[in-house]
């Protein structure tokens, strides 16, 4: 019989998300997918495997001042997300930004801390965390899409009960 190892699976659902393996030190990256094929492949491939599978998909809505159409892509996508998790059968626990950090022991926002600045510092601690990631090699603008998704995926690993 092989050996079961605990997969960890962060999501930081949107167009500048992405999505985190963790299994043990191995570090699996994706940017969040652009097509409905793509997702739910990727969706699959999350029960694929003798592990068990822990997910933690952040519990997010659209940003005051976002204009109507760009809310109305942003709760489309984050609804496939959830209802492809759901007809795969993959149990997930949907934290809100604040819970998941505050469980992290990171501040959720800083006195006149900006949205880039946050998204700076999460990079920051997600780098401090995981200094070998593959992550690290690539731009900037990489690192950001997916610093949050890897925490996520540590998140799962700390709190799974």
């Amino acid at each position: 019989m092989p050996k079961i190892n605990n997969r960890y699976v962060g999501i930081d659902p949107g167009g500048q998300g992405g999505i985190v393996f963790l299994k043990g030190e191995k570090i699996t990256l994706h940017r969040m997918p652009d097509t409905d094929p793509e997702l739910w492949e990727l969706i699959e491939s999350i029960k694929r495997g003798p592990s068990i599978v822990r997910v933690a998909v952040e519990r997010v809505s659209a940003f005051h001042g976002s204009s109507a159409t760009s809310a109305f892509t942003f709760g489309f996508g984050y609804g496939k997300l959830i209802m492809g998790l759901t007809a795969a059968k993959v149990p997930f626990v949907n934290p809100l930004p604040q819970e998941w950090m505050k469980y992290m022991g990171i501040i959720q926002k800083k006195k006149k801390e900006k949205g880039k600045d946050k998204k700076e510092r999460l990079r920051e601690i997600a780098q401090q965390m995981f200094p070998n990631c593959e992550l690290w090699k690539e731009t900037k603008a990489r690192q950001l899409e997916l610093c949050d998704a890897l925490l996520l995926a540590e998140y799962a690993r700390r709190s799974w009960k």
